[in-house]
Order: C-alpha cells, then structure tokens, then sequence
C-alpha cells in the first residue's frame, strides 16, 4: 500500500464500496459488521479487474495459436486440469467475463457466484488476491477515510471466501486424485450431489441462483 506502488494506478473508475458493503452507523465493529467490508471488497474488485484484463492479453496471445486446445498453453495453468484439456478459445473468453461479472457484483454490493465457472473464477480470484496482499495492495487516495476493522479482519479471504461461497465442491478439480469427478460417478460427488463440475456445465445456473449467467459455448466431449 507504498505511494510508490499507487503512482501506477488511476482510480477514477472506482466504485462507491463504502456505499455497497456498508457499516452500521457509529456502531460497527468486528462483531457487528456482517458480510464484506468496503476495504475487503475492495481488494476483491480492483483483482478482479486486473484479472479480467489478463485473461483478455491471455486470449489475444492463445488466438495467434493454431491449436484448438489453447487452454493446454502455459498461459492458463491456473484452471483445473479438465479445463485445460477442452477449453476452446470461444470457451475461453466466456470464462474470462467471469472475472467482469464477480467484479460488477462487487461493485454492486451483491456478490453472488451464480454458476460453476464463477465458483472457479472466484478460487482463482482469491488466490490472486492473496498474492496482492502479499506484495502491497495499490489503494485510491481517500483509502484511509474508508471504515476500517484492521486488515487481519478487513482483508481476511477465509472470511470472504466463507461470506461468498455456498460450497467447497469445485475445489475438487484441482485434485489429480480426483480426476474424472466432474462427471459425476464418484462416491465423493454423489455423497453430496454436486452439480455443474464438467465445463461443458459450468455456465449453467444453479437452481437456487438469482442471476442467470450467460451461457457458454459447446465442449468438445474428450
């Protein structure tokens, strides 16, 4: 959060988080405040942000490619391995609007991960912000006017990722283990029913979901 590491940064566009995710007046505290703070929302859409970018630079190098796998380039080592073996470009790029729509959701002050693949984006969302926190968060000038319940609660991700996520299924991807769950035969996946984990399904909305995603492209079965 150095001077030097904001100089790169413009935050006109930053939305009204303190609005969004409010505090209770003149009372809020750690035992008060319920869902994300404005300064843990914050670090949350401004990665969310750059990561909509990246994954953009990404799909302009992966369309250069003649591969019709490019998801198997290094550049995208972050999705779990079934991903990478079938995601198309087109694929691809429906993915990537994930990271734009877990960022309005931010913004909005209703963030809700509709479907699978923005179960994943929001795993990968918080990895990245892990990584921010780490090597110093680029924060708008007035920052320190923001409503503040210290950074080990403002800025803890297994709070958020509690506050944001129904459940831990699709951590099950990442597993070499577990490789061949998303298609639903596995005792772990049916014990608890998980839905939704093959990537030709990610786009899908959950039942109880308020938003409905736009849907992806087809997948290649193998």
């Amino acid at each position: 959060m150095s001077d030097g590491v904001n100089a790169l940064f413009d935050f006109s566009d930053v939305p009204d988080l303190v609005t969004a995710w409010p505090c209770e007046p003149d009372r809020c505290d750690r035992q008060r405040h319920k869902g994300l703070t404005p300064r843990g929302a914050y670090v949350l859409w401004s990665t969310a942000e750059v990561l909509a970018d990246n994954w953009n630079e990404r799909l302009a190098l992966a369309s250069l490619s003649s591969s019709d796998r490019p998801a198997l380039d290094h550049w995208f080592d972050d999705l779990p391995p079934i991903a990478r073996r079938l995601a198309t470009t087109a694929w691809l790029s429906r993915f990537a609007a994930s990271f734009n729509d877990l960022a309005a959701g931010v913004a909005s002050g209703h963030l809700e991960l509709a479907c699978t693949g923005e179960e994943v984006a929001f795993r990968i969302l918080l990895s990245d912000c892990a990584r921010v926190l780490n090597d110093g968060l680029a924060v708008p000038p007035n920052f320190d006017e923001w409503p503040g319940h210290g950074d080990d609660f403002d800025f803890d991700l297994n709070r958020i990722e509690t506050i944001v996520c129904w459940d831990y299924d699709v951590e099950w991807l990442w597993d070499p283990a577990l490789d061949g769950i998303e298609n639903g035969e596995m005792a772990e996946s049916q014990l608890i029913g998980a839905v939704n984990l093959h990537p030709r399904d990610w786009f899908h909305a959950f039942e109880n979901a308020t938003r409905i995603p736009s849907p992806g492209p087809p997948l290649p079965s193998a």
